[in-house]
């Protein structure tokens, strides 16, 4: 296991992604009975963050580990892009995820996760998060459609990275719903992710991202991939749009 570690963070501090948008259902891997997956995503990434749009490559890389008994999932995904122009940074942002899925029964999951996160596009010097909630599955058919449901409780603390340096420490829901379409004629498959994060006590206060992808087998392990994905905040850090888009295509490698 540490020598697992040690492998997870070396890879890590090579690999790049446009870390504000991470899909975090679109990262799960249905393996079944194999205990042990991941994959890497190399990416043409075109971004408008702020009122800033960039056009760069970037990879990703995603693990997810099994219980013996297959009933406890781990995922870790992390990422990290700086993009640079005549020594200015035009994008700078990175991500770590690290989440934990029980089995309780054929429809639900409880699910524990823990996230560290800055993007200085969107005015976000740090963002960590904790949080946990249940996961249900709305319905799974044989011909490869599926869909579900979650809600959790977080614990968010924010500090900015504009001018005015703003901390924030706060309860949020996050619920999502996702869909999942397979075409195993054409071995394809569409996902579609919807997250909605309000504050409680301030209901106005609320974030929306959704991200919708597509996939193609090119070989074995090795799948072309080609997504969009939107964000907006209601309430973004001073002097900061509230606003990001970004369109992703890239390849996929599976192992």
């Amino acid at each position: 296991m540490k020598n697992l570690i040690c492998v997870v963070f070396l890879l890590l501090s090579f690999l790049q992604l446009s870390a504000q948008l991470v899909n975090i259902e679109n990262q799960r891997m249905q393996t079944d009975s194999i205990r042990f997956a991941g994959n890497v995503n190399f990416l043409v990434d075109y971004t408008d963050n702020n009122n800033i749009t960039l056009l760069q490559t970037s990879a990703s890389l995603a693990l997810q580990m099994k219980s013996k008994n297959l009933r406890n999932i781990f995922l870790i995904l992390g990422s990290y892009d700086r993009a640079q122009a005549k020594n200015q940074d035009f994008d700078h942002n990175g991500f770590f995820h690290l989440r934990s899925t029980q089995k309780i029964n054929d429809f639900i999951r409880w699910e524990a996760f823990g996230q560290v996160q800055f993007n200085y596009l969107l005015g976000i010097k740090q963002r960590l998060l904790l949080g946990t909630g249940p996961r249900m599955k709305i319905f799974k058919s044989n011909n490869h459609k599926a869909a579900y449901f979650g809600v959790m409780q977080m614990l968010e603390y924010e500090e900015s990275s504009g001018e005015i340096n703003v901390i924030l420490r706060q309860l949020r829901l996050s619920s999502y719903l996702t869909l999942t379409f397979g075409f195993p004629k054409i071995n394809a498959e569409l996902t579609s992710t919807t997250y909605f994060q309000p504050r409680p006590d301030v209901f106005k206060d609320y974030r929306i991202s959704t991200q919708t992808s597509m996939s193609f087998a090119l070989q074995k392990h090795l799948r072309f991939t080609s997504g969009f994905s939107y964000y907006y905040d209601a309430f973004p850090p001073a002097n900061f749009r509230g606003r990001a888009i970004s369109i992703q295509q890239g390849i996929r490698y599976e192992f």
